[in-house]
C-alpha cells in the first residue's frame, strides 16, 4: 500500500481524491511508527454537543472519545458517515474523524536504523499528516526534519533504502525508479519543512531552524535535478518556495517550465499554475523590459488572448473531472481573474492589437464582491452601459513608439471613438486640459489604465499626475527624468513639429468658428 501510494504522489504530487476506505487505511499504517514520529493516530468521536468538524487539537483531550481502529476503518470502508446511534433519542452519531496526540518517542538516533519499510510508513504518516489531518502539522514537521534535515540519515537512505524498495516495485504496474522515489520523499519533506517554518513550530533561536532552512533549500535544489525524471507538479513546492522569496527570473523560469511541461504531457494543473503566474507577471507590467519574449511592451494582444485560453482550457477540463481543487483556486484564481477582467475590455480589439503594459483591470465583473457591496442598486440590463462609461479609461494610439515620435494621419472611425470616449471620461491632472497626442496611421497600441490615470510618454506607464512639455504641449511626463529620457531619445527632433502642428490646427479652429 505504501509503495503505491508513493506511485500516485508520483504521478499527481498530492492533487488527487483518494476513496475514504484508502485514507482510512493509511492512517491505521501510521501506527506502525508511532514511536518514530513521536505520534499516536487514532479516530475520534467528538463528544455530544461539540461542532461538527472540531478536531482534538481544539478541545481538552480527555473530551475526545477515541474509536476502535477496526471500527473506525469499517465506517469510512462503508462510508456510514451518519450510521449508529447518538447520545440522544433522534440524533445520528458523526463519523469518526482522524486525530493525533504527541506521545514520547525514540531518540533522533533511532533513524540511523531504520528499515525500508519504515522508511515508506513514515512517508504515509507525512502524507496523512498533511492531508488527511492537517492540524496534526507538528507531526509532518517531526517526521520531515528526522529523515531530510539530518544528513547522515538522508545519505543512507538515498544509498541503501531507495533501492530496495525500486527492487521490490520492478515488474509492478507500480514500479518506481530510485530517481522518482527521491522525488516523492523531497517533494513530501519540503512541504512539511515549509509548513512548520511558515507556521512558527521551527523556533529561530533554536539550532534546528538553520538547519531546517539549509535542508530547504537543498530539497528544493535535488527537485530542480531531478525534474526531469518526475511529473511536472513535482515543481510545485520549489515554485511556491520561488514565489515568497525568489527573484523575477526564478519566477519566470520556473513557471515557464511548469506550463510547458504541463501542456506536453498532459498536466492540466502544472499548465494552469505555470500558465496563470506568467499572464499576470505580464499584464502587471512586472517583466517589461526584461530579457525575453515576456519584457515586451507593447505585447501583442492575440498572445495575451492565446495564454489565457491555455489556462482556462485546463481549468475547464480539470473541473469536468471534479479536480478544481481549492488549492489550485488558491494559487491560480486571483491571476486568472485579473486576466479575464483585462481582457474583458479589450473584447473589441483585433489579436493583430498591441496593448502598452501595465494592463490594469478596470471594473469587477457583475456579481463579484465589490459589485455585491455597492449601496447603490441598479436595473438588470443598465448595468454594463453605466460602468462602462464611468470607470473605463481607455487610451487608444496609433504609430510605433520605438523610435519616440508620432507620425500624423487619421485613424479608423473605431479607434477615434474610443480614445475620444477615453478622454471624456478621464478627468484632468495637473495642467493637462485633456488634449491627447494626435493619431496616427500603423498598428493600433491600446492602454488600460486605472481611474484617473494619464500615461506617460516617457516610461509609457500609467500615472495620476502628469505634466506637460512646457513647448509643444503635446506631450505628457510623470517626472522630470522621464521628460528627459524622451527628450534624448527623439522629442528633440519633433518637438518643435508639433507646437507647429498644434498652433496651426488651433489657427483654423478659430477661423472655422
Amino acid at each position: 500500500m505504501g509503495l503505491k501510494l508513493m506511485y500516485a504522489l508520483h504521478l499527481t504530487c498530492g492533487w488527487t481524491t483518494m476513496e475514504a476506505r484508502f485514507t482510512a487505511r493509511l492512517w491505521q499504517a501510521a501506527r506502525h511508527v508511532e514511536a518514530l514520529a513521536e505520534t499516536h493516530f487514532f479516530f475520534a468521536q467528538p463528544p455530544a454537543g461539540v461542532a461538527a468538524g472540531a478536531t482534538g487539537g481544539h478541545m481538552p483531550a480527555s473530551a475526545v472519545v477515541e474509536v476502535p481502529m477496526e471500527e473506525a476503518v469499517a465506517a469510512w470502508e462503508g462510508q456510514r458517515w451518519s450510521g449508529g446511534p447518538g447520545a440522544g433519542s433522534g440524533q445520528q452519531r458523526r463519523p469518526p474523524y482522524p486525530a493525533t496526540v504527541t506521545i514520547q518517542g525514540c531518540s533522533p538516533r533511532a533513524f540511523l536504523t531504520i528499515t525500508a519499510d519504515d522508511f515508506v510508513l513514515l512517508l504515509v504518516a507525512l502524507f496523512s499528516c498533511t492531508n488527511v489531518a492537517q492540524a496534526a502539522v507538528p507531526t509532518a514537521w517531526r517526521i520531515s526534519y528526522n529523515i531530510w534535515a539530518y544528513v547522515a540519515v538522508r545519505e543512507r537512505v538515498r544509498a541503501e533504502l531507495l533501492p530496495q524498495l525500486a527492487a521490490r516495485s520492478a515488474g509492478r504496474p507500480w514500479a518506481l525508479s530510485v530517481e522518482a522515489m527521491e522525488g516523492v520523499w523531497a517533494s513530501a519533506c519540503v512541504s512539511g519543512l515549509s509548513a512548520a517554518v511558515r507556521s512558527g513550530l521551527a523556533d529561530p533561536a533554536h539550532g534546528s531552524y538553520n538547519q531546517a532552512l539549509v535542508a530547504y533549500r537543498y530539497g528544493c535544489d535535488r527537485l530542480v535535478a531531478l525534474a526531469p525524471a518526475l511529473s511536472p507538479l513535482a515543481l510545485q513546492p520549489v515554485w511556491l518556495a520561488v514565489m515568497e522569496h525568489g527573484q523575477l527570473p526564478q519566477i519566470v523560469s520556473f513557471s515557464e517550465a511548469m506550463a510547458r511541461r504541463g501542456e506536453a504531457e498532459g498536466c492540466d494543473p502544472a499548465l494552469v499554475i505555470g500558465q496563470s503566474t506568467l499572464l499576470r507577471l505580464v499584464l502587471k507590467g512586472s517583466l517589461r523590459g526584461s530579457p525575453g519574449p515576456y519584457g515586451r511592451s507593447p505585447y501583442p494582444l492575440g498572445e495575451l488572448r492565446a495564454m489565457y485560453g491555455r489556462a482556462r482550457g485546463a481549468q475547464r477540463r480539470l473541473a469536468r473531472w471534479n479536480m478544481a481543487a481549492g488549492a489550485l483556486k488558491n494559487m491560480c484564481g486571483e491571476a486568472m481573474d485579473i486576466a479575464k477582467r483585462c481582457l474583458a475590455t479589450l473584447a473589441a480589439e483585433p489579436d493583430s492589437a498591441l496593448v502598452r503594459l501595465p494592463a490594469k483591470e478596470q471594473q469587477q465583473p457583475p456579481g463579484s464582491a465589490s459589485s455585491k457591496g455597492s449601496k447603490t442598486g441598479k436595473k438588470k440590463g443598465a448595468t454594463t452601459t453605466t460602468n462602462t462609461t464611468n470607470t473605463t479609461n481607455t487610451t487608444t494610439t496609433t504609430g510605433s513608439r520605438s523610435d519616440g515620435a508620432d507620425k500624423s494621419s487619421s485613424s479608423g472611425a473605431a479607434a477615434a471613438a474610443t480614445a475620444a470616449a477615453a478622454t471624456a471620461a478621464a478627468p484632468a491632472n495637473g495642467d493637462d486640459d485633456g488634449a491627447g497626442p494626435p493619431c496616427g496611421g500603423g498598428a493600433v497600441v491600446t492602454s488600460i489604465l486605472a481611474p484617473g490615470e494619464r500615461l506617460c510618454d516617457g516610461c509609457e506607464r500609467g500615472s495620476l499626475v502628469t505634466r506637460k512639455c512646457g513647448q509643444c504641449r503635446q506631450r505628457r511626463y510623470c517626472s522630470q527624468d522621464c521628460q528627459a529620457k524622451h527628450w534624448r531619445a527623439g522629442h528633440k527632433t519633433e518637438c518643435k513639429r508639433l507646437a507647429a502642428e498644434a498652433a496651426a490646427g488651433a489657427a483654423a479652429g478659430a477661423c472655422a468658428g
